[in-house]
This record gives structure tokens, C-alpha cells and sequence, in this order.
């Protein structure tokens, strides 16, 4: 499990020499670290077994990258090319997908990305999309 953090008002930080503001955390789970689950993975369309070895290196170390962050530094890292959808805004989801649920794209690599949800800190992977077709922006 993630470390709680507890957060006056505003705090300021510096990351690699920028000062920031963090935005003070209410209970939530913004603070804690992601915990990946498969558990929604799609098992006919853009799977994790449709990816090349070069490209299951990328996600594991992407996966490493991430699971040593807050989901705060997560949502503002610019590499990672955080997205949300409305569920209305991706074609054919599966049906399993809670209804208030947004749907996140992640970017592990420049050849492809992730589309999953996110619940508390799990985030929940649907799609690896190699070529970019789950979403016309990706």
C-alpha cells in the first residue's frame, strides 16, 4: 500500500529545480501510489500478448516509472501524456467497465499506449494499443 500524505492548504516543492504547487489532498487517494490490476484487461482486442519484447520492456519500465509516483506526479508528469475520456468518446469498451468511470490514456512509449480506469489508486488496463486506434487523439 501507498504512503498516506497529509498537505496543509497548499504546499510548495521543487522538482528538478521548478517550484510547484501541490494542491492539498482531502482524503482522497491522489496522494498514494498506483497498484495495477489486469483484472479488465480486454482478451480480444489490443492485448499485453500483441506487444513485441521491445515493447514489454518499455511497459515494464514505464510500470516501474509510475509505480514510484504519487497518482498527484502521475497526472502532471508530461511524459506519461495523461488523458481523460468520457466513456461516450471510445468505441467499444467492454461491457465489464463501471458506468461513472472515466477512461485514462497513458503513454508507456511512443509506438503505443493504454487505455484503462482508474478506482481509489488502481488503475485498471484495458487496452495496449500498438497502433493507435482505440482513440483517434492518441
Amino acid at each position: 500500500m501507498g504512503k498516506r500524505i497529509k498537505l496543509g492548504k497548499k504546499k510548495k516543492d521543487k522538482i528538478r529545480g521548478h517550484v510547484i504547487n501541490i494542491p492539498e489532498v482531502k482524503g482522497g487517494t491522489d496522494g498514494e501510489y498506483p497498484v495495477f490490476s489486469f483484472t479488465s484487461c480486454d482478451e480480444n482486442r489490443h492485448c499485453l500478448w500483441d506487444l513485441e519484447h521491445k515493447e514489454l520492456k518499455e511497459l515494464m519500465s514505464f510500470f516501474k516509472k509510475m509505480g514510484s509516483m504519487s497518482w498527484i506526479d502521475v497526472k502532471q508528469y508530461r511524459s506519461f501524456r495523461w488523458e481523460t475520456y468520457d466513456q461516450s468518446e471510445i468505441k467499444n469498451l467492454p461491457k465489464d467497465i463501471p458506468p461513472d468511470a472515466k477512461i485514462i490514456h497513458l503513454k508507456p512509449s511512443p509506438k503505443f499506449v493504454i487505455f484503462g480506469y482508474r478506482i481509489g489508486q488502481v488503475f485498471y488496463i484495458v487496452w495496449f494499443d500498438r497502433n493507435h486506434k482505440v482513440h483517434n487523439m492518441s
